[in-house]
């Protein structure tokens, strides 16, 4: 199935547990509402998603980023959990999305 002019998708709130390699086929979303899932890790077909402008990621058991997430030159802000990522993960984002407003959240009570 093609959604090549798809420009919004909300998937919250469905259990999903990865993202999919379909992101070939969103050429031109803007934005990708896929919080309060099951996603453990951001993979390298993130970069398929060149017209990303705002990606809601939080609620997801996040504890890996790919380096291809800097593929998003449109990316204007993202919102994801941190509770299971490093600082030097978070040092990493910030440094493969300069122009992006990052904004962290943190859910679990860390000892």
């Amino acid at each position: 199935m093609r959604l090549e002019k798809l420009e919004m998708l909300d998937l919250y709130t469905n259990e999903i547990k990865s993202i999919s390699d379909e992101t070939k086929y969103l050429k031109n979303l803007k934005e990708l509402q896929i919080f309060d899932n099951q996603i453990d890790s951001i993979p390298d077909n993130i970069g398929d998603l060149k017209s990303l402008e705002k990606l809601e990621i939080w609620n997801n058991p996040i504890r890996y980023i790919s380096p291809n997430i800097s593929k998003l030159t449109k990316l204007k802000s993202i919102r994801l959990d941190d509770d299971y990522l490093s600082e030097k993960d978070k040092q990493n984002l910030k440094v493969w999305l300069p122009n992006c407003a990052i904004f962290f959240q943190t859910r679990l009570k860390k000892f």
